[in-house]
């Protein structure tokens, strides 16, 4: 299955991503990093 994450970098988003993975569903990952103003 093709799976979108968004947060992918947080600590639920990183879990998950990892069970995903496990599972073998196709993922693409979605993260920023905030500029420093």
């Amino acid at each position: 299955m093709k799976i979108a994450v968004t947060g992918a970098s947080g600590f639920v988003g990183r879990h998950l991503v990892k069970e995903l993975a496990g599972r073998g569903h196709d993922l693409r990952l979605l993260s920023y990093k905030r500029r420093p103003q």
